[in-house]
């Protein structure tokens, strides 16, 4: 359901559907029919989740291990590949690292005087450039699809391949797959539990999960289609209270349930509470009291929807109090909104809801960090509303393997997990490569460092590639190279670079999967 669509069918609302709420009364709802067939098995990845952050879990860099794992880790510079048969074709390929982002440059911020203050700052990333010549062995023209894998997420879009063949950029389609890594218990916790993200920390971590092309082709599988009913109560127009004591005024939605018959989604909320055995459960809307020095545009909080998937309620209760705590004695009757009730499918409600959470997060990326959004790159609402869609049917509640993290059904958490989750994205495009000819495919990307933040190997940047990693290209030959290495010291590597002899291209073993390298910047205070 589109936007307008939902506001059309806000305004044909039936009056009894629409309650403006005060004092605490209960809402007796009409018998309206109950819903159900119970929910189908859903298709289940067992692929796990990671952050794009990388996690906090695993170990702190080992010394030049191939499985050197950190608490960022971004992943490999994986290989071009190609979708279905590759036989005839061969390739030669160079992956050259630039380090020029290790070059100092200024930036600035104004002090209580409005004065600027100058402080020196550098990028720990490198600039990769991954090189193929693909040449067509056969006697036959071959016309194939590429894939260029890049690691990464929905939200740093910035960093996608700039791809070109033969010198002329293309645009790809963008295939991204689910989540990379596992989940894992509370922080600081040694009992098990899925409440946490548990990303992907080493190259060992992308072997297991490349291994086979299960990952690959989950990438390119159609979504699932959520066209589940669901019943709306949406909150809005509320009246605020005057209490003028410390506290945030809360309004509690309050109802009972099924919970084997109906499962809870929210939006807008930011508190629940529930049990399981009662049958209770609420969502909460705080700090909405009015403020009279709050600019107009600023007093008016953002809507809260609570979505049930299952049975309709029969009743509720909407009462204000004084704080997120709802405790009894502390009720305020001045604190109220409308409450309009309507009717949809899980996929609608997402479909309007999932543009607003993100626009203002884009939004803010893009003038924030980027400056002026790219006009294009940006990944299509339809790829974010697939990717939601997926993990509801894969770790949501309606999922046979839901997990901890999302189990209050607050909308907000599905949102940001699609945007900021790490995954491998791939990006796909035709080519044509003629009979006993070669053509060249360059892909050009940002690449940040992996890091460790705390422990001995504090200040190892980490890069590395993988040779042949889910690949099924003939190579006949690999090399690195490095430039713009001024600013660079290498701590540690298996390329064979030589900076100080002026050994900066190499020749790879194709039969040594994993090539890394630790530097730093050179320091000169």
């Amino acid at each position: 359901m589109k936007s307008d669509e939902l506001l059309d069918a806000i305004g044909e609302a039936r009056d009894e559907y629409v309650h403006d709420v005060r004092n605490g009364k209960v809402k007796k709802m009409p018998g309206w029919a109950k819903w159900t067939s119970a929910i189908a098995a859903c298709l289940v990845l067992t692929i796990g989740v990671s952050l794009f952050f990388g996690g906090m879990g695993g170990n702190a860099g080992s010394g030049g291990d191939d499985d050197l794992k950190y608490m960022y880790y971004v992943g490999p510079v994986l290989p071009l590949t190609v979708q279905g048969d590759a036989s005839g074709i061969t390739a030669t390929r160079n992956v050259d690292y630039n380090f020029s982002g290790y070059y100092t440059y200024q930036e600035s911020y104004e002090d209580s005087k409005g004065e600027p203050v100058y402080y020196d700052r550098y990028d720990n990333k490198a600039y990769v450039t991954d090189s193929y010549v693909l040449t067509n062995e056969s006697d036959e023209d071959k016309t194939v699809t590429l894939i260029y894998p890049h690691i990464g997420n929905m939200r740093e879009y910035i960093n996608y391949p700039s791809i070109t063949v033969d010198g002329n950029t293309i645009t790809a389609t963008m295939h991204p797959g689910p989540y990379s890594g596992g989940f894992e218990g509370a922080w600081g916790s040694n009992e098990a539990g899925t409440v946490n993200i548990a990303a992907l920390d080493c190259f060992e971590g992308y072997q297991a999960l490349l291994s086979t092309d299960d990952y690959l082709n989950s990438a390119f599988d159609s979504f699932p289609v959520l066209d589940q009913k669901v019943y709306v109560y949406h909150m809005h127009d509320f009246v605020y209270s005057e209490f003028d004591g410390e506290g945030s005024p809360t309004l509690s939605f309050d109802f009972y349930i099924d919970y084997d018959k109906t499962y809870v989604f929210s939006y807008g909320t930011n508190g629940a509470s529930w049990d399981y055995e009662s049958g209770y459960c609420s969502r909460r809307k705080g700090a909405i009291e009015y403020r009279p020095n709050v600019a107009p545009e600023r007093q008016h909080p953002d809507d809260g929807y609570i979505i049930l998937m299952g049975e309709d309620l029969e009743e509720y209760t909407l009462q204000g109090y004084q704080d997120g705590g709802c405790d009894p004695g502390e009720e305020l009757d001045d604190l109220g909104c409308t409450i309009t009730r309507y009717e949809s499918t899980l996929g609608e409600v997402l479909a309007d809801l999932m543009p607003e959470y993100l626009g203002e997060m884009i939004d803010q990326l893009d003038s924030e960090r980027f400056g002026v959004k790219p006009p294009e790159g940006i990944p299509s609402m339809e790829l974010y509303l697939g990717l939601a869609a997926e993990l509801l049917e894969s770790y949501g509640q309606i999922g046979t393997t839901p997990v901890e993290r999302y189990d209050t059904g607050m909308l907000e958490d599905i949102f940001s997990a699609v945007y900021t989750n790490g995954r491998v994205i791939y990006f796909s495009f035709e080519v044509t490569i003629p009979a006993g000819e070669s053509i060249t495919v360059v892909a050009g990307q940002p690449k940040d460092a992996s890091m460790d933040y705390v422990g001995n190997d504090k200040g190892k940047d980490g890069f590395d590639m993988a040779t042949r990693l889910g690949s099924n290209l003939t190579f006949t030959e690999q090399t690195a190279s490095i430039c713009r290495f001024e600013e660079i010291e290498m701590i540690a590597q298996n390329f064979g670079f030589d900076l100080e002899n002026g050994i900066t291209v190499v020749t790879l073993d194709l039969n040594q999967d994993h090539y890394w390298m630790q530097v730093r910047k050179i320091r000169t205070d």
